[in-house]
Protein backbone atom coordinates (compact mmCIF):
# COMPACT_ATOMS: atom_id res chain seq x y z
CA UNK A 1 0.00 0.00 0.00
CA UNK A 2 2.71 2.46 0.89
CA UNK A 3 5.06 1.13 -1.90
CA UNK A 4 1.89 2.32 -4.45
CA UNK A 5 1.60 5.16 -3.04
CA UNK A 6 5.34 6.34 -3.21
CA UNK A 7 5.51 5.10 -6.93
CA UNK A 8 2.46 7.00 -7.46
CA UNK A 9 3.98 10.15 -5.77
CA UNK A 10 7.75 9.49 -7.24
CA UNK A 11 7.53 11.23 -10.77
CA UNK A 12 5.53 14.23 -9.28
CA UNK A 13 8.01 14.73 -6.33
CA UNK A 14 10.68 14.61 -8.96
CA UNK A 15 9.15 16.86 -11.18
CA UNK A 16 9.07 19.58 -8.00
CA UNK A 17 12.54 19.15 -6.99
CA UNK A 18 13.69 19.91 -10.52
CA UNK A 19 11.95 22.57 -10.43
CA UNK A 20 13.54 23.95 -7.27
CA UNK A 21 16.78 23.29 -8.34
CA UNK A 22 15.88 25.71 -11.42
CA UNK A 23 16.40 29.26 -10.81
CA UNK A 24 13.34 31.18 -11.99
CA UNK A 25 12.99 34.92 -12.61
CA UNK A 26 10.81 36.69 -10.00
CA UNK A 27 7.21 36.86 -10.66
CA UNK A 28 6.88 40.53 -9.29
CA UNK A 29 10.10 43.29 -9.54
CA UNK A 30 12.34 43.29 -7.39
CA UNK A 31 14.74 46.11 -8.65
CA UNK A 32 18.33 46.63 -6.29
CA UNK A 33 16.95 49.09 -3.66
CA UNK A 34 19.16 52.41 -4.22
CA UNK A 35 18.87 56.43 -2.46
CA UNK A 36 18.07 59.09 -4.82
CA UNK A 37 19.19 63.00 -4.73
CA UNK A 38 16.45 64.80 -3.16
CA UNK A 39 16.04 66.36 -6.26
CA UNK A 40 15.18 62.87 -8.11
CA UNK A 41 12.75 62.09 -5.34
CA UNK A 42 11.14 65.50 -6.02
CA UNK A 43 9.71 64.42 -9.10
CA UNK A 44 8.21 61.13 -7.53
CA UNK A 45 4.41 63.07 -7.78
CA UNK A 46 4.72 63.21 -11.08
CA UNK A 47 5.68 59.63 -11.38
CA UNK A 48 3.30 58.97 -9.31
CA UNK A 49 0.55 60.19 -11.19
CA UNK A 50 1.19 58.64 -14.48
CA UNK A 51 1.65 55.26 -12.92
CA UNK A 52 -2.21 56.05 -11.29
CA UNK A 53 -3.74 56.86 -14.46
CA UNK A 54 -1.33 54.26 -16.26
CA UNK A 55 -3.12 51.66 -14.28
CA UNK A 56 -6.58 53.52 -14.76
CA UNK A 57 -7.18 54.82 -11.26
CA UNK A 58 -7.53 58.73 -10.56
CA UNK A 59 -4.69 60.77 -8.18
CA UNK A 60 -6.47 62.21 -5.65
CA UNK A 61 -3.70 63.65 -3.56
CA UNK A 62 -0.10 63.28 -2.93
CA UNK A 63 1.98 65.67 -0.70
CA UNK A 64 4.87 64.81 1.36
CA UNK A 65 4.89 64.38 5.48
CA UNK A 66 6.50 67.79 6.18
CA UNK A 67 7.09 66.92 9.54
CA UNK A 68 9.89 63.99 8.55
CA UNK A 69 11.46 66.34 6.75
CA UNK A 70 14.06 67.99 9.34
CA UNK A 71 17.89 67.10 9.84
CA UNK A 72 18.16 65.81 6.48
CA UNK A 73 16.25 62.36 6.83
CA UNK A 74 17.53 59.28 4.78
CA UNK A 75 13.58 59.07 3.82
CA UNK A 76 10.94 60.86 2.38
CA UNK A 77 7.26 60.08 3.50
CA UNK A 78 4.46 60.47 0.68
CA UNK A 79 1.34 60.18 1.49
CA UNK A 80 -1.01 59.42 -1.51
CA UNK A 81 -4.38 58.78 -2.50
CA UNK A 82 -6.08 57.17 -5.51
CA UNK A 83 -9.84 56.31 -6.37
CA UNK A 84 -10.86 53.29 -8.69
CA UNK A 85 -11.18 49.96 -9.21
CA UNK A 86 -9.84 47.52 -6.96
CA UNK A 87 -8.08 45.22 -9.78
CA UNK A 88 -6.46 48.06 -10.85
CA UNK A 89 -4.73 48.83 -7.30
CA UNK A 90 -2.83 45.74 -8.04
CA UNK A 91 -1.49 47.34 -11.14
CA UNK A 92 -0.54 50.22 -9.53
CA UNK A 93 1.06 48.35 -6.37
CA UNK A 94 3.29 46.66 -8.75
CA UNK A 95 4.33 49.73 -10.85
CA UNK A 96 5.63 51.04 -7.62
CA UNK A 97 7.71 47.82 -6.98
CA UNK A 98 9.80 48.84 -10.10
CA UNK A 99 11.18 51.83 -8.20
CA UNK A 100 14.28 51.00 -7.02
CA UNK A 101 13.91 54.09 -4.43
CA UNK A 102 10.92 53.26 -3.05
CA UNK A 103 11.74 52.06 0.26
CA UNK A 104 8.55 50.77 1.97
CA UNK A 105 4.99 50.91 1.57
CA UNK A 106 4.33 51.59 5.50
CA UNK A 107 0.36 51.86 5.64
CA UNK A 108 -1.97 50.82 2.89
CA UNK A 109 -5.68 51.30 3.78
CA UNK A 110 -8.57 50.86 1.44
CA UNK A 111 -12.07 52.49 1.72
CA UNK A 112 -14.88 51.97 -0.23
CA UNK A 113 -17.14 55.01 -0.47
CA UNK A 114 -20.68 55.90 -2.21
CA UNK A 115 -19.62 54.90 -6.04
CA UNK A 116 -16.27 53.97 -6.22
CA UNK A 117 -13.19 52.62 -3.86
CA UNK A 118 -10.14 55.14 -2.54
CA UNK A 119 -6.46 53.37 -1.89
CA UNK A 120 -4.69 55.35 0.50
CA UNK A 121 -0.65 54.96 0.84
CA UNK A 122 2.36 56.07 2.83
CA UNK A 123 5.03 55.39 1.05
CA UNK A 124 8.69 55.89 1.99
CA UNK A 125 11.37 56.95 -0.65
CA UNK A 126 15.12 56.67 0.15
CA UNK A 127 17.15 59.54 -0.51
CA UNK A 128 20.94 60.35 -0.48
CA UNK A 129 21.96 63.49 2.44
Amino acid sequence: NQLAAQKDLGPIYATLTQALKEKKEPALPCPQRKAVSREEAGKFPALFKTLAEKAGLRLVSITPDMSKLGDNPPYVLQVTAVRGEFHNFRKLLIELGEIPYLEKIEELKLERLTDTLELKLKIWLAVSA
